[in-house]
């Protein structure tokens, strides 16, 4: 389990750290204007909410899947070019509404114990099977 420091590299774009046992990133404020692409499932965060990510105002791909986010999408509605998010198995569970008009696809699928499963009853209207759900629909 460890904290990944990203604080020298400025210019970074994406980002796939999926499955590395990370308990946090570090990130430079530089980037907060870059990085497009974040793929942290699967690891150890420890509980806290999406504020994290608040600050990716170019962020289009964001996935969150299996770890321990918690609280509301409220946070991250300055992503105005999200396009596809992934908060399966985390305890997200409210803030739909706040999502960009932009997103594609959200993908939220559910075990047993974790909160999501309450933005999943509202999503029924745009499922598209395997978890996924349509927002252009």
């Amino acid at each position: 389990h460890g904290l990944l420091d990203l604080t020298d590299f400025i210019n970074l774009e994406e980002l796939y750290c999926y499955d590395n046992q990370l308990i946090g990133i570090e990130f430079a404020d530089s980037i907060f204007d870059k990085l497009r692409v974040l793929h942290v499932g699967n690891n150890h965060f420890f509980p806290q909410d999406l504020s994290l990510f608040s600050h990716f105002i170019r962020l289009e791909v964001l996935n969150l899947e299996n770890n321990k986010f918690v609280g509301s999408l409220k946070v991250l509605k300055n992503l105005v070019n999200l396009r596809s998010l992934d908060i399966s198995n985390t305890n997200v569970e409210s803030g739909l509404i706040y999502l960009s008009d932009q997103l594609e696809s959200l993908f939220c699928r559910v075990e047993k114990g974790v909160r999501c499963q309450k933005i999943t009853e509202k999503l029924k209207e745009y499922d598209l099977g395997h978890d996924c759900y349509d927002f252009q629909a």
